[in-house]
């Protein structure tokens, strides 16, 4: 039996870690205090190499799905003339677009929400970590 793992908090980072954990054979349950889906946080995010590197790594999505390419970059002052512009490649994507991606690739079954942590209880062997609805939670590791 590998490692049971919790990862409170479901967003880009819980399901980053979420699935990295799996990657190394780690029984992984994600627990998100939203009581339901996840909201849209905008667009306009840079992306970074590394998380196109571990989304192809571990097949959960491609470099086109995940972002457009843009060619150029402005700055723009606020009466709206450019102030500076540069020709630069950059993927861009959104909050969802990377959200939808990791949510997809972990199994429905080991994501709960409305699932609040509130406190944890550690000794040599095991943490209990807490939820705000009376639920309790054995793991070995809690992230």
């Amino acid at each position: 039996m590998g490692i049971n793992a919790i990862i409170a908090g479901g967003s880009l980072g819980g399901l980053s870690a979420a699935l990295a954990l799996r990657c190394i054979n780690c029984d992984v349950n994600v627990f998100e205090r939203s009581p339901g889906e996840m909201k849209s946080r905008g667009a306009g995010l840079v992306v970074q190499m590394e998380l196109i590197n571990f989304l192809k790594e571990h097949d959960i999505a491609t470099e086109e799905a995940i972002s457009v390419p843009t060619y150029k970059r402005q700055y723009i002052s606020q009466d709206g003339s450019i102030q500076w512009e540069e020709q630069t490649l950059q993927l861009m994507t959104s909050w969802d677009n990377v959200y939808r991606q990791l949510r997809n690739a972990l199994q429905n079954n080991l994501y709960h929400n409305a699932k609040r942590l509130t406190g944890f209880k550690q000794n040599k062997d095991y943490v209990v970590a807490e939820f705000g609805d009376g639920h309790n939670e054995k793991c070995d590791l809690l992230g």
